[in-house]
């Protein structure tokens, strides 16, 4: 996705309306590794995985709000931004699905939308059907990073019928 050479990066520039501070963050084009990296995401600043970052990061982008720049070495305009490899709520559209040339259920042929070679069995990896399908249900649940059970989040304690009373 890549190809066979160096890792592609662009930069987004994030200016706080406050303090007039800006922030810049190198995000990589596809990096499916657990490196951690510290972006913006969802107006908050936060260490995410790299490929978390890298594959729904592009999604993301259009739907930043706030003074922000994009810049990149290699390309200008549209072409600096990777392609939304993953939509949330939106596997059949995202491109690392489209990519990977997802089979059947009976496995025995490829989609009819698949145009690309099987990836990334052409790089010598062997992606199963089970981990292919666990990235789409991923990817078409909304591709979340954290749940509820997975950070340090507490339900509300007190009973709001019962005047703030504990149960």
């Amino acid at each position: 996705m890549n190809g066979n050479g160096p890792q592609k990066y662009y930069t987004v520039t994030m200016t706080n309306q406050v303090t007039g501070t800006s922030t810049p963050y190198q995000i990589p084009w596809l990096d499916l590794s657990d490196r951690k990296l510290t972006v913006v995401y969802d107006r908050r600043t936060m260490t995410l995985n790299a490929s978390y970052v890298s594959i729904f990061y592009p999604s993301t982008i259009g739907m930043m709000m706030g003074n922000y720049t994009i810049t990149c070495s290699y390309a200008q305009g549209a072409a600096c931004v990777p392609p939304m490899w993953g939509v949330p709520g939106d596997a059949r559209n995202s491109e690392l699905i489209a990519h990977m040339n997802v089979q059947s259920p009976d496995m025995e042929t490829a989609w009819p939308l698949a145009v690309h070679p099987m990836h990334p069995e052409n790089s010598g990896v062997t992606v199963t059907p089970e981990e292919r399908l666990a990235l789409i249900r991923s990817f078409d649940m909304g591709g979340q990073y954290y749940a509820r059970q997975n950070t340090q989040f507490v339900p509300f304690q007190a009973d709001p019928t019962k005047g703030g009373q504990y149960k």
